[in-house]
């Protein structure tokens, strides 16, 4: 029988495996804390996080893969959204 882990603690182990990827991928801009340097990181974060998801194969990657890639998507289209509403 198979121990279910909690989808937390199955994260916190398998970070180790997705967190060297995305540093090594992405391309931290200098600290601009204006809202262009933070849309710029936030499409390197979707970038990343997509090349990490055609990357692997195991379903319990995959499926975190997928919630990676969901979740930077979310944060690019609100800060593209938060840029036309400030304009």
């Amino acid at each position: 029988m198979i121990a279910k882990v909690p989808l937390v603690d199955w994260i916190r182990e398998k970070r180790e495996e997705f967190e060297p990827y995305l540093v090594e991928k992405m391309i931290t801009p200098a600290r601009d804390n204006s809202l262009k340097g933070e849309i710029e990181k936030a499409r390197q974060e979707w970038t990343a996080a997509c090349q990490y998801f055609d990357q692997v194969s195991e379903p319990d990657l995959v499926d975190y893969a997928t919630y990676a890639m969901a979740a930077a998507r979310k944060k690019y289209m609100y800060l593209l959204k938060r840029a036309k509403n400030n304009s």
